[in-house]
């Protein structure tokens, strides 16, 4: 019999009532910060389940009105690098709300008893089917795309619970085509957009650059000359971005974050910003410090506490006590940043 993606879920049900707000500010405190509006815990009730189809995560909750919120703060510390797409079902939308979070960037949601369905899109993922995805952090989706969206979202949730695990590659590739087909811009509507030639361009620059991050010939002059356009087109490309070099030198730091919460990896954080085109490493400290707010060290410290693998994990033992699950659940949430 084929195994079925690694699936869990728990319910606060299960907990006694005056702990159950903590224990799900425990579970969602990878993500988000998290307050009741009136701080009431024994009133509060919720439930979450997640699927993992490869290197998407699909799932839903079902909770009482809290306020969720993505610091500045907690951007910069754990460094999440997915897009989360949400379908909320509140009291004054019942007909659901769909929107595409960026967790790179802060964001504050309504305190609503809600029912929410969400896909976990990694950034590099998304962005190379959808490279404005930046740009719709927060907003509401609407019309013929949105409601086409959310159905595929609602049916993907529902697959991923009984899906074999081979299944889960074809499940997440045609979520990401979906996304892209759906919240691609449309020429006549989208004026503002960039066109789908600049769209297929920064695809393209994207790419290259990624190939070429460890590089220290990876110019804009050179990136220009490899896609045949002008250093004024390219410029015009990643002006979102603050411009190439800083996408570029943005790039090379997420990168070496990953690298350092690598068991994996051996080298020296010396080594690694060298290897990553830095010139010496106090020009490379204060570029991570102003990225992420901390250092290399701390964040290299921090993740080596972490006793769990990053990897697509297995699925639950059954016999998983209600905290066990919680606690579980929180730490394959938080796998997400790493």
């Amino acid at each position: 019999m084929m195994p079925t993606v690694p699936w869990l879920g728990f319910s606060t049900d299960e907990i006694a009532r005056p702990n159950r707000l903590d224990a799900w500010r425990t579970a969602m405190a990878p993500l988000f910060e998290v307050a009741a509006p009136d701080d009431d815990g024994h009133a509060f009730e919720g439930a979450a389940f997640t699927a993992f189809l490869g290197p998407l995560a699909v799932g839903g909750t079902r909770m009482g009105a809290l306020a969720y919120e993505r610091t500045k703060a907690l951007v910069r510390r754990d460094q999440t690098d997915h897009f989360l797409l949400r379908l909320d079902y509140t009291p004054s939308s019942p007909g659901g709300i769909l929107r595409l979070i960026d967790l790179g960037q802060p964001i504050r949601l309504p305190p609503e008893p809600m029912v929410c369905l969400c896909a976990f899109i990694p950034r590099d993922a998304l962005l190379g089917v959808l490279p404005q995805a930046e740009s719709l952090h927060g907003r509401e989706i609407g019309g013929a795309r949105g409601r086409l969206l959310a159905d595929h979202l609602r049916g993907v949730v529902r697959a991923a619970g009984e899906a074999d695990i081979a299944d889960a590659p074809a499940l997440a590739e045609a979520t990401l085509l979906t996304i892209a087909a759906c919240l691609s811009p449309s020429p006549v509507r989208d004026e503002p957009a960039m066109s789908m030639v600049e769209a297929a361009l920064l695809r393209q620059a994207r790419g290259m650059i990624e190939r070429e991050l460890c590089d220290p010939g990876l110019t804009p002059a050179r990136l220009a000359a490899g896609l045949s356009i002008s250093r004024a087109t390219l410029y015009r490309l990643f002006q979102a971005d603050g411009g190439v070099a800083r996408y570029v030198q943005k790039r090379r730091l997420r990168c070496i974050h990953r690298l350092l919460g690598d068991p994996r990896e051996r080298r020296t954080i010396g080594e690694l910003s060298f290897d990553f085109c830095f010139g010496d490493e106090a020009s490379f400290a204060r570029a991570f410090r102003r990225e992420f707010g901390c250092t290399a060290s701390e964040v290299r410290a921090r993740k080596a506490a972490r006793t769990w693998d990053p990897a697509v994990p297995e699925a639950a033992p059954d016999d998983l006590s209600a905290d066990g699950r919680i606690a579980l659940w929180g730490q394959w949430m938080r796998g997400l940043g790493i």
